[in-house]
């Protein structure tokens, strides 16, 4: 059986042609899904046949659906509770914010 070609973009290179086999795509699974693949997060990565240099790629639905169809290798992706979960409210965490805690804490056990 041969692997379909891909045409991809390398940095270095610009363009050059791959074998489907010698990409690698990871795709999130969302547990709110069912554990099914999603559309929000996919990526790929291989290594240029040029320049030999490793690159990855954030790939869109449609382009992680072709690479599917292409039989590239895939990988699972089952990101943990923290990643998912929702940003709290107000302002990011700052250096000072932290110093000013740790005063209070000390001044609370001293």
């Amino acid at each position: 059986m041969t692997s379909e070609i891909i045409e991809v973009r390398c940095p270095n290179c610009g363009r050059v042609e791959i074998e489907a086999q010698e990409i690698r795509l990871c795709v999130e699974m969302s547990k709110r899904a069912g554990w099914q693949p999603t559309s929000t997060r996919a990526f790929y990565g291989l290594a240029c046949p040029e320049c030999d240099e490793y690159f990855t790629r954030e790939a869109d639905a449609f382009t992680a659906e072709l690479l599917m169809r292409a039989h590239v290798w895939i990988f699972s992706w089952y990101p943990s509770a923290e990643f998912v979960e929702p940003r709290p409210e107000g302002p990011p965490l700052r250096l000072d914010d932290l110093i000013d805690l740790h005063f209070e804490l000390e001044g609370m056990f001293a």
